[in-house]
């Protein structure tokens, strides 16, 4: 994280110091990819505070940010030592491992925050799940006894969930290409202007009158009020959009989103006359 942050710092100094080409373009682009990055490696990391595994009722609850993944004790066929993980897709990081895998020809589910040798393997029928407790050998041989112990009645378990993973938006790939398209074309403006800026007059057109007169110049760094709006529609209808889809209501989602594309193309017809 404190990488990143000193990227961006570097990124945005030279981004205000330097001249408007091409590469101050590239070097927003960059700074801009790195903040979800940022926020990313941010979720993994504040989310170990939160990870837990311990027996509630008559399962075993393990905790991670905000997924929750629940194991009745009478499923846990039988605990052994950690092992080679293959196929392994996720997140491995020091100090973190969470993902799935396979395990001798099982599916893996692993949330741990040590390596494979360290972690203690929960086989059920369906899954194996490979944890990492503090104290391994005592939360094994505590839990193993809760399992052969006699059960008690069957109670209300609580659900496992996937916290924001399973948002069904995920699924929604019309919303995906709408959101895409007016970042894209928002994005491309920027990035045409400062391509073009060096080549402008010192003063450009900024507003035409009833005849196609021009009446109004001004600096070429003015024209980035149009793709600034651009961006302001674009985060508006977005964040819009993302409100009515979480009240399911589709319609008024969809419109905000496709919207937000018939304004960048407006913009982008509204920029080239006064190129000209």
């Amino acid at each position: 994280m404190v990488g990143f942050i000193l990227l961006d710092v570097v990124l945005f100094m030279l981004l205000i110091r330097g001249p408007i080409t091409l590469l101050s373009f590239l070097l927003g682009v960059l700074l801009l990819a790195s903040l979800p990055l940022l926020a990313v490696v941010a979720y993994w990391t504040s989310s170990l505070s939160t990870t837990r595994y311990h027996v509630v009722e008559n399962a075993l609850l393990i905790e991670w940010g905000s997924l929750r993944q629940v194991i009745p004790l009478a499923a846990i066929e039988s605990l052994q030592p950690g092992g080679k993980i293959t196929q392994f897709r996720g997140l491995r990081w020091p100090g973190l491992m969470i993902g799935r895998g396979q395990i001798d020809g099982q599916v893996a589910v692993v949330f741990a925050t040590r390596p494979a040798a360290e972690q203690l393997l929960l086989k059920t029928e369906t899954a194996v799940y490979a944890i990492s407790p503090v104290d391994l050998e005592n939360f094994k041989n505590c839990l193993e006894a809760l399992r052969t112990a006699e059960m008690a009645e069957p109670v209300d378990l609580p659900e496992s969930h996937l916290g924001f993973l399973s948002w069904s938006f995920w699924n929604e790939w019309p919303a995906h290409l709408l959101l895409a398209a007016s970042g894209l074309l928002n994005l491309a403006l920027f990035g045409y202007l400062t391509a073009v800026y060096n080549h402008l007059p010192a003063q450009v057109p900024l507003h035409f009158n009833q005849l196609g007169q021009v009446d109004r110049l001004a600096a070429p760094n003015r024209l980035f009020l149009l793709p600034l709006i651009g961006l302001t529609v674009w985060l508006v209808n977005g964040t819009g959009g993302w409100f009515f889809y979480q009240q399911s209501q589709k319609l008024p989602a969809y419109l905000l989103w496709g919207t937000a594309v018939l304004v960048q193309l407006a913009i982008w017809g509204a920029v080239f006359p006064f190129l000209n």
